[in-house]
């Protein structure tokens, strides 16, 4: 999986560079909120408002770009005290701890429509991302990381200032990753979520 990865991110260098030959692109920077979904949701049911994203796009036509970004979101939830088996007969009454880092590299096509005063797009990110699960219970702490193949469809509305390369965006999307969790024996598969995120991009022609 290892190898895979750096093949992926060698190769999201090689064509950013090569695209940077194109006129127009433009560069955002933002908050992100993320909330689990799907299976993942018993596991951390709470939102992550700890999250950020930088992203590009350079456009190949006058609608079509193609898009890379980079997220974080930080997860944290404390469950109340229950009643966990902990082999050999032994059980165990505590609170649970339940921490998760998300941190996605994705890139793919967008599609942007030019209304004048705003500007939606639709896009499909593909890539790879880096999760840390953990569990704390007293005096247990079971971790793992591990990267995940990530899917990433999303849409947007930018709002271009006047007389700036500057612009403001609101984003919708949903992150699919496969991969499990297994902790005290439950298994949490596909860890989804609803991203949402606004911030500043700015345009280099």
């Amino acid at each position: 999986m290892k190898k895979i990865v750096a093949i992926f991110l060698f190769a999201l260098v090689g064509v950013a560079a090569s695209l940077q030959a194109q006129t127009k692109q433009y560069y955002s920077l933002g908050w992100d909120i993320a909330l689990p979904t799907g299976d993942y949701s018993n596991f951390i049911s709470d939102a992550s408002l700890r999250g950020g994203s930088f992203s590009g796009n350079v456009f190949v036509t006058d609608a079509v770009s193609i898009g890379f970004r980079f997220g974080y979101n930080s997860f944290h939830e404390n469950k109340d005290k229950a009643v966990y088996q902990i082999g050999d007969g032994q059980a165990l009454t505590a609170a649970t701890y339940n921490y998760m880092v998300n941190a996605p590299v994705v890139v793919g096509p967008y599609y942007h429509f030019n209304l004048g005063s705003v500007e939606p797009y639709v896009g499909l990110g593909l890539g790879v991302n880096y999760i840390t699960q953990e569990t704390l219970i007293q005096d247990i702490d079971i971790y793992k990381n591990e990267w995940a193949f990530i899917m990433n469809p999303e849409i947007g509305l930018r709002f271009p200032f006047k007389n700036v390369p500057l612009a403001a965006y609101v984003k919708v999307g949903y992150n699919v990753n496969f991969n499990s969790y297994n902790a005290l024996g439950n298994e949490y598969n596909n860890l989804q979520t609803i991203n949402f995120g606004i911030g500043l991009s700015w345009t280099v022609q």
